[in-house]
Formats: C-alpha cells, structure tokens, sequence
C-alpha cells in the first residue's frame, strides 16, 4: 500500500482483506501512525503489515520491518554510459517536474554552476519557469520535459523537510551508470553511498560544485563512480527480489529456480473477486483498490523474473 501523508482514501465497508501491507514512501512516522491507525480501525480482522523505504527509518520502533526499496526501470541497467571525454558535462536531474523536487535556493546554485562552465539540465517545473524567465536565454539553464536524455552527472536536493523524496530517482540514476551527488538531508537511504566510489553525499553547495568539478576535470572518474553505482544498484535490486518473495509470497530466498517459484505461486490462495478475504488492498496516492491475490503475485513475478534485471 502506498499512501500520502493524510491517508485520502475512503474504506469500503463491505472488504474484508485477510492481509493489508502498508509500503511507507518516505521518513514521516506521525504520517504513518496516522495511517496504520485508520487502517486498523477499516480492517480490525486483517493482518496487518508493513515496509520501510531506507534501513535506519523509524530505526527504534522498526524491529525486523522488512525494507522495501523503490521498484525501478530495470531497462536503465541497459543504459548507455555518457561520454567520458568532455570537460563541459552536464548537471541535473531528470523528469518529470514535480514542485517537490525544487530547494528554494536551487536558482542560486543554478547560475553558479553555469558560471562554472557546467550545464544544467533540469525539469521544467514552475517554480524554475518563474525563476528564470528575466534571465537572459544564454544564462538559463536548460528545463527539459518528460524523456530528455540523462544528465551526466545527476544532482539531487530538494524541497527541506522532504527526506527520501529523491531515492527512487537516484537509484534509478545509479541504475543508469551517472554518478550521483546528494545533499545529505534529502537521501533516506544513505547506505547506497559509498563516497567517493558509488557516489557523493554532500552538505553544502560548496561541496556540491568541488565534487563536479573534479568530475569534469576527469572523464575516468565519472566512469568509474557511475559504473559502481551500476554494479551496487543491481545487488541491491537482486537482494530486493529475495526479500519481496519471502515477504509477499512466502518463497524462501533459497528457492531461486522459476519452476520453484511457480509452483510456490500455484499453491498460493488466489482471489476471485473484489472485497473478499482473498484479496490484497493497495492504496495509490488518492484511489483504494482491491485486487485478487493472484494479481499481485503475477505482478511481483514478472518484476522479479524480468530478464533485465539480472543483468
């Protein structure tokens, strides 16, 4: 289950779920209290369970609360590695806008960067539109719509207060092979950062522009760094694939073959209807849904078993 911070959902009396899994999104334990509270009060007769997004969210009261990473592309593994011979690189992130993703000091760091001699390739937010539209075009960084090209470096902060926001782009950037830099207080899952080797996590935009200084001045650098973020990315997709096995369908981790895994699924209580017993509850950002079980783990394989990710 996915929710937003006010749970803006209305229950159906008439569902009876034997299982609700509430996946938080982001570091917002009063959020999430609120939420497990009217799900419990929905459905006082269904298991009741959850993930976490990063290890140390909610650390104290988390105990052995599965982590549940965000669920990539896994076709940015295939991703072509950006040219490691230029100097002027180019600094960003990718789409699509969201008014989330922007600090309010982000026009600021902007200029300096492209002072710097760097381009700035970022979303098209209002928020940016509004900032720049005095500038000059040759001082305006370059606000792209959804399916531009990646940055080659991708650079990450956004809104304060927003903790783990940013975690599904970076890993998808890590994906990609692009070294990524990220402001400490918007990464959630700082165990994906080895620094220096699978990325940077920084606590200054002065910090910022000396790290992508030393990237554009070497070519070798970027690769290496984006390469061992691809290589940490996968593992943790792998390790990911292990635990959601175990945790939605009940599959030991060492059952790594499909016919296993199939004859795991077959086996499984499968659903036939909306608000029975059998069915699974996901809740999206405004809509509740209750799909058959079956769906689900249809869903879960094909993500697990998808020929890309093992690359």
């Amino acid at each position: 289950m996915l929710f937003d911070a006010e749970m803006s959902w209305d229950a159906e009396p008439a569902a009876s779920p034997a299982r609700v899994v509430v996946r938080l999104a982001r570091d917002d334990p009063e959020a999430l209290l609120r939420g497990l509270t009217r799900l419990r009060d929905a459905y006082p007769h269904a298991q009741l369970q959850f993930t976490r997004p990063f290890e140390d969210i909610v650390a104290p009261v988390a105990g052995a609360m599965p982590v549940e990473y965000p669920w990539i592309d896994e076709g940015l593994f295939a991703a072509a590695l950006p040219d490691a011979s230029t100097m002027r690189i180019s600094i960003g992130r990718t789409g699509p806008s969201d008014p989330g993703d922007d600090h309010p000091n982000d026009p600021a760091l902007y200029r300096r960067l492209m002072e710097d001699g760097h381009r700035v390739v970022v979303p098209a937010t209002p928020f940016l539109r509004r900032a720049f539209r005095d500038d000059p075009s040759a001082a305006r960084p370059e606000l792209t719509e959804v399916g531009a090209n990646l940055p080659d470096v991708m650079l990450f902060r956004g809104r304060p207060g927003r903790r783990g926001d940013a975690d599904a782009r970076v890993l998808a950037a890590m994906a990609a092979a692009r070294p990524v830099i990220v402001f400490a207080q918007t990464l959630g899952a700082r165990e994906w950062i080895e620094q220096g080797r699978t990325g940077f996590v920084v606590e200054s935009e002065d910090e910022a522009r000396r790290c992508i200084d030393a990237m554009a001045r070497d070519g070798a650098l970027r690769r290496n760094v984006g390469l061992a973020a691809r290589e940490f990315a996968a593992a943790v997709m792998q390790k990911q694939r292990d635990r959601a096995r175990a945790f939605y369908l009940g599959v030991s981790v060492n059952e790594q073959s499909n016919s296993a895994l199939r004859g795991a699924s077959a086996a499984a209580t499968t659903g036939t209807g909306i608000g029975r017993r059998d069915a699974t509850v996901l809740v999206s950002r405004r809509t509740l849904w209750l799909m058959p079980q079956n769906w689900l783990q249809r869903r879960i394989e094909r993500r697990m078993n998808s020929a890309d990710c093992q690359k």
